[in-house]
């Protein structure tokens, strides 16, 4: 009787095998081989999600990485930046799944582009502070600022952090905006502008609160909240990125950052959440 064959497909070069009571069972180990070859990769890329994250958030990125990890089993890797520049890149096409800004109006200029799947849901709100190395009377920072006490004050780029356009709202509010113009140093991103704060590089700076609740700073640091009244809330937003192949762990993500194991750690890091 003739011999009939069976092809299999593993990437390489078609593999013929007889049909015989042997040739069946290398048959079912091989196909047993491939599973076990494509299963892992298959299973690592569902796994993992990319994450766009405003700078104030990486201290608390941390933590939520590592609880959505322990409940879900999904690696979040998350990339940092000033809430604009993750807009432009996210518009320019950078494969994001998800998209944590520091504000609300960024992620809404990405929905009404068609970037996101998604208007803006509010996740928590931040706490602007005044911060500094130094023991100074930061209680009375509208009156300590213009003084020849301090001659460098550290906010973020208020045209892309919304953390740098809240501290100049307030220093305008406080009517020594224009006084304490010349001294002003301005950082890239709330982390540059966290950096320019603890190293000593300016006397103060206008930051979040998240970071002195940051456990993994060791830097001894002395702040002021600031009257929440003499800048707009900064309400943070986030939305769902549109992808060719929606990824289910994002999806998956998103529900967790609005969850109450999600909000009781980022009110632990200084934020508040409804």
């Amino acid at each position: 009787m003739k011999n009939k064959y069976f092809t299999i497909a593993m990437g390489l070069k078609p593999i013929a095998i007889v049909a015989s009571k042997k040739g069946r069972n290398i048959l079912f180990f091989a196909l047993v081989f491939a599973l076990i070859l494509i299963t892992p990769f298959t299973t690592l890329k569902a796994q993992n999600i990319k994450v766009a994250i405003a700078a104030n958030l990486q201290p608390v990125m941390k933590a939520l990485q590592k609880d959505f990890k322990a409940k879900t089993g999904i690696n979040v890797d998350a990339i940092s930046g000033p809430s604009g520049n993750l807009t432009t890149q996210i518009e320019n096409g950078a494969p994001f799944d998800v998209f944590l800004s520091a504000d609300t109006a960024f992620p809404d200029e990405l929905f009404k582009s068609g970037f996101a799947t998604n208007k803006p849901v509010v996740y928590a709100a931040g706490t602007l502070i005044i911060c500094s190395t130094e023991k100074l009377d930061l209680g009375n920072w509208p009156k300590l600022l213009p003084g020849t006490s301090v001659q460098k004050i550290a906010i973020g780029n208020p045209a892309i952090a919304p953390y740098g356009k809240a501290a100049q709202e307030a220093l305008t509010k406080a009517g020594i905006y224009e006084m304490v113009q010349a001294k002003i140093v301005l950082g890239e991103s709330i982390t540059q502008v966290n950096t320019y704060i603890t190293t000593g590089v300016v006397q103060a700076g206008f930051t979040t609160l998240a970071l002195v609740k940051d456990a993994a700073n060791k830097t001894q640091l002395y702040y002021k909240i600031i009257d929440p009244k003499t800048y707009n809330p900064i309400k943070q937003g986030m939305v769902l990125i549109k992808q060719p192949k929606p990824n289910p762990g994002a999806e998956k993500f998103y529900r967790y950052i609005l969850s109450p194991a999600a909000k009781k750690i980022f009110i632990n890091y200084g934020y508040h959440v409804n």
